[in-house]
């Protein structure tokens, strides 16, 4: 079973960011709401580059994609942050 298959199966009305299925890690949610899709930020603007510029795809992503709230069943878009090795 996939990740978008056992999603469904936890929350049948979770949204799902078609063409993003790379960009899909994991399953969460928020407080006491349902199930939701989880995504990669890097991930996402990864996929957009391959049919735009990095600048064009950071664009696109933060007033497209980002700032996007659809509801109770929206997802959660995650910005990975490195530690720095000392």
């Amino acid at each position: 079973m996939d990740l978008r298959d056992e999603l469904s199966e936890l929350n049948p009305d979770a949204l799902i960011m078609e063409g993003y299925d790379e960009a899909l890690i994991g399953i969460g949610c928020r407080y006491t709401e349902a199930a939701c899709a989880v995504y990669s930020e890097e991930k996402i603007i990864e996929i957009l580059e391959q049919e735009m510029s990095y600048d064009d795809a950071v664009e696109f992503y933060e007033f497209n994609i980002a700032c996007a709230y659809v509801g109770p069943h929206t997802p959660i878009i995650v910005k990975t942050l490195l530690k720095q090795v000392a």
